[in-house]
């Protein structure tokens, strides 16, 4: 239950933050849980989530480990590098809330920035820690 938790409060707090949005065209479909079919670059992808019990009591919360990646073709990193830092600043600004009432607070964000194999896609992976009440 955590993990869907986690992922509706992230990916609602990524759709409706319009600096993040205008940075992708105020196109909320290019946020993403998982991996897209079709979809126009730049996009965010919520790749990864793990958690585990705090207590091993379910009412007591979750750790959550988590990825999401970023991808541009811009001609240099500085797209991925300013999704990232948006993404980070969404995240980390305070508690995110779902409409259920469940509440994450992300703890940390860590960010790479890659070029890929085809040598024109940028990625920003954003690898986190967050506790799910």
């Amino acid at each position: 239950m955590s993990q869907s938790i986690f992922r509706d409060a992230v990916v609602t707090a990524l759709r409706t933050d319009t600096a993040l949005l205008a940075l992708m065209d105020n196109d909320e479909g290019r946020i993403v849980d998982g991996a897209p079919a079709f979809i126009h670059l730049p996009y965010l992808s919520l790749s990864q989530v793990q958690s585990q019990s705090l207590t091993g009591n379910p009412a007591d919360g979750d750790r959550v480990r988590f990825t999401i990646e970023a991808y541009s073709r811009a001609l240099t990193r500085s797209d991925v590098a300013a999704l990232g830092a948006r993404v980070t600043d969404v995240l980390t600004a305070g508690p995110l809330t779902t409409g259920s009432g469940g509440r994450v607070l992300v703890l940390a964000v860590t960010q790479e920035i890659s070029l890929q194999r085809d040598r024109r896609t940028w990625r920003a992976r954003l690898a986190g820690r967050a506790v799910v009440e």
